[in-house]
């Protein structure tokens, strides 16, 4: 691919490189007055169809989603058979360069937190990021968390809804086709089936789980072997590593890793109240946030009195009754 540094698209000036992946290069550009991210599809793949596919999802599900925690997206285009998207420039650090020191507990629930309330917003518009991971997390100087590159999402199609009503909304992904990065991966999402919004908040747990105890949950020496893990095994218990997460972290995380997506959180919104009450340091309750709350016997006590209330206002009645 060309390097673009020193040319100017969109009327914003390429100063320098930011970073390259799967989905193209990311260039720093100002236009005099802000700074911004534009990324740009590489020209060797511009002739892959179902690649041109995906940069345009990324660019319509991107844009539209407004809020603090998410990288905005700022102009979509295309410049001299340059396909480029403009984004935010995020002026911070990536979560897996900040885990290369010991994260606090709060620091964790607060990052934790952030990202989820993130997902919250994206899967309100029936948008799934399919890659959360740290390199997808950006952490601002004001520890403002952004979670970046809704490239790999997948709009929802409201049409596709579960006989059963257990997903409410599926995605419009190609059985046995697998998209994201591994470690971070849901069961489902590794065997290439059909994911919702839940695959999302296993990938949460997954980070939730390295930012407490400083290494990943599932990291076998091979893909084929972390796969595995992730379908049948069980991470080690967090308290091994770290002292200091308590069995609230620990109920946290271990609920978004189930691997039957019915056991997960059904919500990210679900998933930022259990946080928020732990980050209070309330007890968790041993129910689904996402289900009502047993009703409570009244005390033996208290229902004699109330019978015994009844019982005198009745015969009250009776004896008003009688001396009419």
């Amino acid at each position: 691919m060309q390097n673009l540094i020193g040319r100017t698209i969109a009327g914003y000036y390429i100063t320098g490189q930011i970073g390259s992946g799967g989905m193209g290069v990311v260039y720093r550009a100002n236009d005099g007055t802000r700074t911004v991210a534009i990324k740009v599809l590489p020209a060797d793949k511009a002739t892959d169809q179902r690649l041109m596919r995906r940069f345009s999802r990324e660019a319509k599900a991107s844009a539209a989603l407004s809020h603090p925690n998410v990288a905005q997206i700022l102009e979509v285009g295309e410049e001299e058979g340059i396909r480029f998207i403009v984004m935010e420039h995020v002026n911070g650090q990536s979560l897996d360069t900040r885990m290369r020191r010991p994260l606090d507990i709060s620091e964790v629930m607060q990052i934790g937190l952030q990202v989820a309330e993130a997902l919250d917003a994206a899967h309100s518009k029936g948008i799934v990021h399919r890659d959360i991971k740290p390199g997808n997390v950006m952490i601002t100087q004001e520890s403002q968390v952004k979670v970046l590159d809704f490239g790999l999402a997948k709009l929802m199609e409201p049409s596709l809804v579960d006989p059963r009503g257990e997903l409410g909304l599926t995605t419009q992904t190609e059985m046995g086709t697998t998209i994201g990065t591994v470690f971070y991966m849901s069961p489902e999402q590794a065997i290439g089936a059909p994911v919702d919004y839940r695959s999302d908040i296993f990938s949460v747990g997954v980070l939730l789980y390295e930012m407490t105890t400083g290494r990943r949950p599932f990291a076998a020496k091979s893909v084929v072997e972390t796969v595995e893990q992730i379908l049948h095994s069980q991470p080690e218990a967090i308290a091994l590593f770290n002292a200091q997460a308590g069995a609230a972290i620990e109920q946290i995380i271990r609920k978004c890793m189930e691997k039957d997506p019915r056991k997960r959180y059904q919500s990210a919104r679900a998933l930022t109240v259990d946080l928020q009450t732990a980050m209070q340091g309330s007890d968790l309750q041993p129910v689904h946030a996402q289900d009502p709350a047993p009703k409570k016997k009244p005390p033996r006590t208290r229902m004699l009195v109330e019978n015994a209330l009844l019982l005198l206002l009745l015969l009250a009645i009776v004896l008003y009754v009688a001396k009419c």
